[in-house]
């Protein structure tokens, strides 16, 4: 494809807002425009500096080389839909922590299918919404893309071009495999996260027990302080791929539970067995 002169976001929030600003700062050629719910949301985008042009209208993307899904999962469908009409000579994707089912509703829902990648960004804050926007959010971080079989990728690579020029490394897989590979990086943290968190609420006077926590106790909670409602999005739409990771985890605590009922210095293998393998994943 020639070379991106316009790119619209659907979604000024921290993974649209950070996209916007991270493009205007090593992209200052592209003209960002940014597409919010009400007119509210579009004047502060414009006054954040995430977008150069901001409106509340999905046809509005009309002319954009790439249009950007930033939306929550649960709307994504009916974007893909709406975008496909207002802009069919434009390159589609998103952001979404789900591919399969997303990949699903483009096959479905768009006239040609091949103008959508799904693409997931591994960046992300605890904190939402466009105020917690960065531009450094992207920088070493991987952004998987999930191309179905067969399509051609070449109409992208001036996207491709643009997500390395913010920092991060493009990385390919099919849907399937993000969906179950994500599950165990990603979303599996935080359910984990958030369990222990309930354990905690769970015990008697959990006010006076947290407030003896040092910074292993806030790390384990660090991840159950998101957006409730994004990750509920994702157990509805990676509901399987999910339950295999809880499956997975429920296996490795129960191995934890026989040695320590076995009252003996087993578990000590366990602890440096992980010790090593976590060493090296953060040393990668």
């Amino acid at each position: 494809m020639s070379a991106i002169r316009r790119v619209a976001i659907v979604g000024v929030g921290l993974m649209g807002g950070s996209l916007g600003m991270a493009l205007r700062s090593q992209r200052p050629q592209i003209a960002v425009h940014g597409i919010t719910r009400d007119a509210l949301q579009a004047e502060a985008a414009l006054s954040s500096g995430a977008v150069t042009s901001a409106g509340t209208s999905l046809d509005q993307a009309a002319g954009a080389d790439v249009a950007v899904i930033a939306t929550p999962l649960g709307s994504t469908s009916q974007v893909l839909r709406a975008l496909d009409r207002a802009m069919p000579q434009g390159l589609l994707t998103d952001l979404g922590s789900v591919k399969d089912r997303v990949v699903g509703w483009a096959v479905k829902g768009m006239a040609d299918p091949d103008r959508f990648l799904g693409g997931h960004p591994m960046a992300g804050r605890t904190e939402s919404g466009l105020g917690a926007a960065r531009e450094s959010l992207f920088q070493g971080a991987p952004w998987i893309f999930t191309p179905r079989p067969g399509q051609d990728l070449e109409p992208f690579e001036e996207w491709f071009a643009c997500v390395r020029a913010i920092g991060a490394r493009p990385v390919f897989m099919d849907p399937q495999e993000h969906d179950r590979r994500v599950a165990l990086v990603s979303h599996v943290a935080f359910l984990l996260s958030s369990a222990y968190a309930g354990a905690v609420a769970a015990s008697g006077e959990p006010e006076r027990t947290a407030a003896l926590g040092g910074p292993g106790f806030r790390d384990m909670i660090r991840l159950a302080t998101g957006d409730p409602r994004l990750y509920a999005a994702i157990a509805e739409h990676n509901r399987e791929a999910l339950l295999s990771a809880v499956d997975r985890l429920e296996a490795s605590i129960s191995e934890y539970r026989r040695r320590l009922l076995a009252e003996d210095a087993s578990v000590e293998e366990l602890f440096e067995a992980s010790r090593a393998q976590a060493r090296g994943w953060l040393r990668a």
